[in-house]
């Protein structure tokens, strides 16, 4: 479901200027993104729920690969 939002993100606002054109760079943007919720999420899990502290780890870690 999110690479079909992606794809049909880019070919909606292709041309505008809203998003980087070169697939390189955006794919950098969106993983910059990605990586900024996840964090986001870890730092929520600390400080509410740390038994869930694994969930957003894992999504950091995929991220890194």
């Amino acid at each position: 479901m999110s690479a079909a939002f992606v794809i049909n993100y880019r070919e909606a606002t292709a041309g505008l200027g809203l998003a980087p054109s070169d697939p390189a760079d955006f794919q950098l943007l969106l993983d910059a993104f990605l990586l900024d919720k996840a964090i986001y999420e870890l730092d929520y899990e600390l400080n509410h729920r740390p038994a869930w502290v694994r969930i957003p780890l894992l999504g950091i870690l995929a991220l890194c690969r």
